[in-house]
């Protein structure tokens, strides 16, 4: 049989159930501290875990933002149909073009253009365009000049 000391040892042992299930004793001054930073820290991630999750605004390249106004970047056309083949009879932007040089005479479909002189629309009596990809300039009759 276990005398009163040896039960009192083995109550209060690092490793008895009394102790692990009601912890006895006070906090210390170090441990109070520790706690309220902890606690400071936690309510902080609390609060701005909304703002941080926030999608941020994604500027599309191409497309700049100036004063509130949006600006497009310059518009890239190219020879839609030659047709037949290498004989000057252009659709730019969807309005028939006829070669007046023979400069443009082996311009092809998809290639490149700026319009130089004249109307996209063809509303004009002559047009010139210049070639990105052979880097020269054609004149042609705007409206087709009664071939289509």
């Amino acid at each position: 049989m276990a005398s009163n000391a040896d039960r009192a040892w083995q109550a209060h042992s690092l490793g008895s159930t009394e102790d692990r299930l009601y912890p006895s004793g006070t906090v210390n001054g170090e441990a109070k501290i520790m706690f309220k930073w902890m606690s400071a820290f936690a309510l902080a991630v609390l609060v701005c875990g909304p703002a941080l999750a926030a999608e941020l605004e994604y500027h599309r390249p191409g497309y700049y933002q100036y004063y509130n106004q949006y600006t497009l970047p310059p518009e890239q056309h190219v020879i839609e149909v030659v047709q037949p083949p290498y004989s000057g009879n252009f659709i730019i932007n969807g309005t028939r073009f006829t070669a007046r040089t023979p400069a443009c005479f082996s311009w092809a479909a998809g290639e490149r253009i700026r319009l130089i002189s004249g109307d996209w629309n063809g509303r004009c009596v002559a047009a010139l365009f210049y070639n990105f990809y052979r880097r020269n300039t054609c004149e042609v009759w705007c409206g087709g000049g009664g071939w289509w």
